[in-house]
């Protein structure tokens, strides 16, 4: 019998089908191992909300890859948006700065009511 040869692929070999959407690949080359999900949030109704809080929960070790937000405004014009992360839950931390970080802090335009 001949002895069994491994086969070996080039390092940059996509890994397509893991169960890990790694950092070379997409939806649309890998759509196995990074699935698009779109979810929306339910504006306030109260004058005095200050934005969104959510948790995601994925179930899974692999993380999440956020790739878009959609903004909708009270007003029209340009407005301040700032989008914060924290490991694990939000709540108990709604007004406490500790373990917030800031991944985003820019004007964008809005238009009331509508998502931009």
């Amino acid at each position: 019998d001949a002895p069994s040869q491994s086969q070996s692929f080039p390092t940059s070999f996509p890994r397509c089908g893991n169960s890990v959407c790694e950092i070379d690949e997409t939806p649309d080359i890998c759509p196995a191992d990074c699935v698009v999900q779109t979810f929306e949030t339910k504006p306030e109704t109260n004058a005095n909300s200050r934005g969104q809080m959510f948790t995601i929960e994925t179930g899974t070790t692999s993380g999440v890859r956020i790739t878009s937000f959609g903004v909708v405004g009270d007003k029209e014009g340009r407005t301040m948006c700032r989008i914060y992360t924290r490991y694990g839950d939000y709540q108990g931390y709604e007004q406490d700065d500790e373990g917030w970080e800031s991944i985003l802090n820019t004007r964008v335009d809005t238009k009331r009511g509508a998502r931009v």
